[in-house]
């Protein structure tokens, strides 16, 4: 099976994606049609992001046009095939019911007969290639919604680690091509597409960055709004920096082009591809999904509480985020509140409806009623179950394996572990020699005094200092690499440390060979690895020559932290005592391992 293909779909009878209009107040409607009930579909074959911006090109032109960023089971690259919902293969095919609809079937017509499939997830399977989806509204908070494009791939680097080194094709999203007066009304707004090493993993990554995001404080609760009363609030969704939603199996992507009304105009979609730094493609594995405990006091300090549930490389959400005066469009009442929708299903199981805590028109939510008052909502199309706030037990509905117990008990010994290490350091700091303290002399002026440079020496001023990295990193010195955050730094010292372990010339810089020691405080061993594999499969040179030469010590299990002040009174003076037990470990291990250059990421976890 090759993953390496996009779906373009287009309906015949409707347009596909977005219209907007200006309403009577002066403001920009927008109305998405976001789903399809009938549309002929093609498999095309995608070797790179550059015949994926041809495939985009071309469906940017057509309104009737969408894309999934799936393939289908049963069906070969370049045949042509036809999507049906499950009320047509219903009306069509006299099929009822998601099982009987499942795999593949035939329709004809206009006297044709094609291959038909239901876009469900049982049928599809994830295309390489994955969107970022920035989308920047009225709620976004104005820290998030202020962010340029490279301070946002800046942060997304933090969610997605080496987002910000593989190829990336960034194109307008459709409301950003809109435009008023010259101006875009999706200011801000934005895809930007990458290819994924191992797309069986895009389920559990869209787990793993909402949890990510809401670790990181990248997330905030956006408000949904009542279409009976206009402007009361009525429920509140977790939404982050990007939409993880667009990386569901199976999920229509409208990138064709928009309709806009008078007073509006549909610019041409651009473009903008840059090359990853040592790799065309992101390996997803460096994500993390913290166990089941971490996600919930992670997501519950964000506000909303979730729980990750799920085999292999399926997973699911559940949440504490249903209310009872929330919202449904039901498929057999109209618009009712939770409450209403659960007294109108009296001895019904479950109620069909609209998914309220996204768009959608597919009708792929139900609502169940439960035993005391823990009633559910479930989401197909997220893989995601609501649970009624307040009435949900999560430890009841995932009880840790053995294996997450055993995980657990070892989070909590290395936490406990890290405690009374940092208790232990700062005990032992008081025992540190002079070295290890700089003094305030009483008198200032003579104490600078000493630091002034004598003009006479015998010293030859224009002696050549030796350099590691000729002309950039000189024997005997500091060097600091700056850059912003996510700009490559940590990729870049690595590639210098290979380099210089091996004497290989570094561009077109000299290099003097001495082993080489690269301290990470920020990224473990894993990322480390899959980055020197990436350096040397560029280079072309077997990993095993840097035995010996290279040391990669992963230090981001543990307080790394080389200098911390704190003032002391040893024998009646104040003084300042800054380096921590950790730099004179590692200055040891230097020594023992014969090292001449020490490179220490980042600056802000160790000093």
């Amino acid at each position: 099976m090759n993953s390496d293909v996009i779906t373009i779909v287009r309906d015949p009878r409707h347009v596909l994606g977005k219209h907007f209009k200006i309403n009577n107040d002066g403001g920009i409607d927008k109305n998405a049609a976001v789903s399809i009930s009938f549309g002929y579909a093609e498999m095309r074959h995608v070797p790179d992001l550059e015949h994926l911006q041809a495939l985009l090109k071309e469906v940017s032109e057509d309104p009737h046009a969408a894309i999934i960023n799936s393939g289908f089971h049963g069906i070969e690259v370049g045949e042509k095939f036809v999507i049906l919902s499950e009320k047509e293969f219903g009306k069509r095919l006299k099929l009822v019911g998601r099982k009987a609809q499942q795999g593949v079937h035939s329709v004809t017509v206009d006297g044709v007969t094609h291959k038909a499939i239901g876009r469900f997830k049982e049928n599809v399977y994830p295309s390489s290639y994955q969107i970022l989806d920035r989308d920047v509204d009225e709620h976004t908070p104005h820290v998030f919604a202020s962010l340029g494009y490279e301070d946002w791939v800046a942060k997304i680097d933090l969610l997605l680690p080496d987002f910000s080194s593989c190829d990336r094709l960034r194109a307008h999203s459709t409301s950003a091509r809109v435009l008023r007066d010259g101006d875009s009304v999706g200011a801000g707004n934005g895809h930007t597409w990458i290819k994924v090493k191992d797309p069986s993993d895009v389920e559990r990554v869209r787990v793993a960055l909402m949890v990510k995001a809401a670790e990181l404080g990248l997330t905030w609760a956006k408000p949904k709004y009542s279409k009976a009363h206009p402007g009361e609030i009525v429920a509140r969704s977790l939404t982050t920096i990007l939409d993880p939603s667009v990386w569901t199996p199976g999920r229509l992507v409208f990138v064709g082009k928009p309709v806009a009304d008078e007073g509006l105009i549909v610019a041409e979609q651009e473009f903008d591809f840059s090359p990853g730094i040592l790799d065309y493609s992101i390996d997803t594995a460096a994500l993390d999904l913290p166990t089941s405990e971490r996600v919930r006091e992670i997501t519950k300090r964000a506000g909303v509480e979730m729980s990750v549930s799920g085999e292999g490389r399926t997973f699911g959400f559940s949440m504490n985020d249903l209310a009872l005066d929330m919202e449904l469009e039901t498929k057999d009442y109209g618009t009712v509140s939770v409450a209403e929708a659960l007294a109108l299903m009296q001895d019904k199981e479950a109620l069909r409806c609209q998914s309220p805590f996204r768009e959608s028109s597919s009708w792929a939510a139900k609502l169940f009623r439960g035993e005391n008052g823990d009633h559910r909502l479930y989401d197909h199309g997220t893989s995601t179950t609501h649970w009624m706030d307040g009435s949900q037990d999560f430890d009841a509905i995932l009880p840790f394996t053995p294996e997450e117990e055993e995980q657990q008990a070892w989070i909590r010994d290395r936490n406990t572990a890290r405690l009374s290490g940092s208790r232990g350091a700062n005990a032992g700091a008081l025992a540190l020699g002079p070295a290890s303290l700089a003094s305030i002399d009483s008198d200032p002026v003579a104490s600078l005094k000493k630091n002034l440079v004598e003009l006479s020496t015998n010293e030859n001023p224009f002696d050549i200092v030796p350099h590691y990295v000729d002309m950039w990193i000189p024997h005997d010195e500091v060097t600091l690499l700056a850059g912003h955050g996510g700009g490559g730094k940590s990729y870049v010292a690595l590639s210098i440390s290979v380099h210089v372990a091996l004497g290989l010339p570094f561009g077109t810089l000299a290099t003097t060979q001495t082993n080489v020691l690269f301290f990470s405080g920020e990224d473990g061993a894993r990322v480390l690895r899959q980055r020197l594999a990436r350096i040397c499969r560029a280079l072309k040179i077997d990993p095993q020559r840097l035995e010996g030469k290279l040391h990669l010590l992963d230090a981001s299990d543990i307080d790394p932290a080389l200098h911390r002040e704190q003032r002391v009174t040893i024998d009646g003076r104040q003084q300042i005592y800054t380096q921590t037990p950790l730099l004179d470990a590692l200055a040891g291990l230097v020594k023992n391992l014969d090292v001449g250059l020490v490179v220490v990421d980042n600056a802000s976890d160790t000093y």
